[in-house]
């Protein structure tokens, strides 16, 4: 009965195009196949019970999140706002690639929680929900999150990227509500802010592995497309006049943000550009750990959120990405999509 009831609610909200959508969505929202050996097989102990009171919801980044940072934020912000709703106590465990609290600690929330005070059996409930960008979807993400959180369990654990946070008035709110930069990550932002020393304006440039230059796979676990090199200098020179012609209207010094060293190596020649140089890497396609190897989008992220106007640029087979209009809405920043 439940799977026929989530199926007459994809379909009412547009979400379900096909049975095998159905399926594979029904088994992520429950604590389906892939968590069974996490909690439910002989190796969790299940003996073990929560050290909390009450029920407790806890958001977590493990090994088994793969999405981007701006996803992992949302997914950690609308889990919140539910919580904060009905009254429920929240914890956030981003342990992987690195800890986030080496970037953003508690503000007026303690979402602080140990590892040990985890537990990885049937006294807890995970539920994986993950957004498809399809219509509607905040909607349903809301209800479906909603029904779980509520339900009897001694520990709620929650993997999602859900975006029903996205919108400027609750996204800020709730961001500010649970973080403030570390003191590392606030002396790195103040300096940069102060070295570009006036107001600017922002914009993004997401090429995924289109230059060559940058590692990312699909979910399929291969890589996504390179250009020729003829094809990579057109991509290029359009990208740099579109920077030029925001130039023009503008007359403001201008932020760039992108994936591509190869790019940004060419836009900083530009008198009124400014770059942030850094490793790049896509935290959901590495392994790789630690403070230095992932500071670079924080920086990215929260330079964004201080432009007066953020703009996100795509041609062609460039990434549409959510990474700067999430950012805009830290601080309600105005946002623009540029399709050139």
């Amino acid at each position: 009965m439940k799977f026929k009831f989530w199926c007459k609610t994809l379909h009412r909200f547009g979400l379900a195009h096909s049975r095998s959508y159905l399926i594979i969505n029904y088994f992520r929202l429950t604590y389906g196949l892939y968590f069974k050996r996490y909690y439910f097989s002989q190796n969790s102990p299940q003996n073990v019970k929560s050290p909390f009171p009450n029920k407790v919801v806890i958001s977590i980044i493990d090994k088994r999140c793969h999405c981007g940072l701006s996803d992992r934020l949302r997914g950690i912000i609308s889990s919140y706002l539910l919580c904060k709703k009905y009254s429920i106590p929240f914890k956030i465990y981003f342990a992987y690639p690195f800890n986030l609290e080496s970037f953003l600690v508690p503000n007026k929330v303690d979402w602080h929680v140990d590892k040990d005070a985890i537990i990885f059996n049937a006294n807890s409930l995970p539920v994986q929900l993950y957004s498809f960008g399809r219509e509607g979807e905040d909607k349903i993400q809301e209800k479906w999150l909603t029904h779980f959180i509520k339900r009897s369990y001694s520990q709620i654990h929650i993997y999602t990227n859900a975006q029903f946070c996205l919108k400027p008035d609750i996204y800020s709110s709730i961001f500010h509500e649970l973080f403030k930069m570390s003191d590392k990550l606030q002396d790195e932002i103040d300096k940069y802010l102060q070295d570009i020393g006036e107001k600017y304006i922002s914009m993004t440039f997401r090429f995924q592995q289109l230059l060559g230059d940058f590692k990312e796979y699909r979910g399929d676990g291969e890589e996504w497309e390179i250009l020729t090199v003829e094809e990579s200098n057109r991509y290029i020179t359009r990208c740099l006049q579109k920077i030029e012609d925001v130039h023009k209207k503008y007359g403001k010094k201008i932020l760039v943000t992108s994936d591509s060293n190869t790019f940004l190596q060419k836009v900083a020649t530009y008198p009124f550009v400014y770059v942030v140089f850094g490793k790049l890497i896509h935290m959901g396609s590495t392994y790789e750990k630690g403070y230095e190897n992932h500071k670079k989008a924080f920086i990215d992220f929260f330079m964004i959120a201080n432009a007066e106007l953020i703009i996100l640029a795509r041609t062609g087979k460039m990434y549409r990405s959510g990474f700067p209009f999430s950012a805009s809405l830290v601080n309600n920043r105005k946002f623009e999509y540029i399709e050139f």
